[in-house]
């Protein structure tokens, strides 16, 4: 699918890089054709958000996720990033 596109996967030195410049917790390499680590990669990154939002206040998270995320994702409305907010700093 990816030559089909002009397109390579990422390799693992350029995904470390790359998770170490947008100061990410971790990087894990996992594929979405074979679902190889995906669950696993989608739990830590949940923990990791979990626990990130546990010592930031909802407006700092907003902030931080708003800088880091694509110019696509970050022109969603206001009412959107709320909603993360809320579901990502909830108490359990």
């Amino acid at each position: 699918h990816l030559a089909q596109n002009h397109q390579q996967p990422v390799s693992t030195e350029e995904g470390q890089r790359l998770a170490l410049e947008l100061g990410a917790v971790a990087f894990a390499e996992c594929s979405a054709l074979t679902q190889k680590n995906l669950k696993d990669t989608f739990d830590s990154a949940i923990l990791a958000s979990l626990q990130q939002a546990d010592s930031t206040g909802p407006q700092q998270l907003r902030q931080t996720l708003t800088r880091k995320t694509p110019e696509k994702i970050r022109s969603l409305s206001d009412a959107w990033w709320k909603k993360l907010t809320c579901l990502v700093a909830e108490d359990s």
